[in-house]
């Protein structure tokens, strides 16, 4: 499967990068040329709304490179773990800073909430997968070692 493939077959979470992309980039520009994109955080400084934005756009490209094809699974996993966490710090921080600077804004802390839990979620599936790949890698090497 070629690399492009392999981005292809994970559209859903390709789509989500690219947006996370796109507001970490707005995020990280638009206190420089006095613009506020998103507006549940414009009562916030702007240096919170750029570490949110530089957050999310690390943790992002961390996860999208870890849709690629690596040698070895660890790779996959540890770039994804290390963007997950990256990513999930920059939604807790936006749904915390959104909710003090406009508690009304159900679009600001709702997306946060719903970003953070299925990051926590996620995360916790890669490492259980890590887990039970490597103990199955283990009882391959020695089959008669006790589970």
């Amino acid at each position: 499967m070629t690399e492009s493939r392999s981005h292809l077959a994970h559209a859903w979470a390709v789509a989500i990068i690219v947006y996370w992309l796109v507001l970490a980039a707005a995020l990280l520009i638009g206190p420089l040329i006095d613009w506020r994109p998103v507006l549940s955080l414009a009562g916030v400084p702007p240096w919170l709304s750029m570490s949110i934005g530089a957050l999310l756009g690390a943790g992002s490209l961390l996860i999208f490179a870890s849709l690629g094809r690596h040698r070895y699974r660890s790779t996959r996993w540890s770039l994804e773990l290390a963007g997950l966490i990256l990513s999930g710090g920059a939604w807790f921080g936006f749904g915390w800073a959104s909710t003090v600077a406009f508690p009304v804004s159900l679009s600001g802390w709702g997306q946060a909430a719903a970003f953070t839990v299925a990051i926590i979620l996620r995360g916790r599936e890669v490492v259980v997968i890590e887990q039970r790949t490597r103990e199955a890698a283990d009882h391959l090497e020695d089959p008669g070692a006790p589970d």
